[in-house]
């Protein structure tokens, strides 16, 4: 058994039946947690996004670039990427859970280390799911978003 992801006129993910059909009849669920999972379409996901890890990470910290010294932007970027690779092992294991734990305790982090508002991590997973979107395909944009939306809701913030 296993669940497609789709995404709806407001390119927001639902989740469909299991059969991967949607009827008239079926009842939409946004931003559900997947219960079971078709390892093979997660791990596709996953591995598209290690792939375009480094192009995700660049994309995702780009307007904030300009701004910064070379030493910084390498930092910043190396940063990025370690979210996209949590994001890709959270699909991988199919566990939304693990990406929004990871989330929190960043922020937690950044906040109480560097001294940053802690809007900066809920922030950059906008920027994430929108260099995610841009990078990979329609299925892997839509179950990474599903994954993003879920850690936004844990971090209390809205969806992009």
């Amino acid at each position: 058994m296993s669940i497609a992801v789709e995404i709806d006129g407001d390119n927001r993910p639902f989740a469909t039946p299991a059969s991967g059909e949607f009827r008239d009849t079926d009842e939409i669920r946004p931003y559900t947690a997947f219960v079971t999972f078709d390892r093979e379409l997660f791990a596709r996901a996953a591995d598209e996004l290690r792939a375009q890890g480094s192009v995700i990470a660049e994309r995702s910290v780009g307007a904030q670039i300009a701004a910064l010294a070379p030493r910084s932007v390498e930092t910043l970027v190396r940063d990025a990427r370690y979210n996209v690779e949590h994001l890709a092992e959270a699909i991988a294991l199919g566990d939304p859970e693990a990406f929004a734990a990871y989330a929190g305790w960043l922020q937690g982090l950044l906040v109480a280390a560097a001294h940053v508002p802690a809007s900066v991590v809920s922030d950059h997973l906008g920027h994430l799911a929108n260099a995610v979107r841009e990078r990979t395909g329609a299925g892997s944009a839509a179950l990474a978003g599903e994954y993003i939306a879920y850690a936004l809701g844990r971090l209390g913030r809205e969806v992009p």
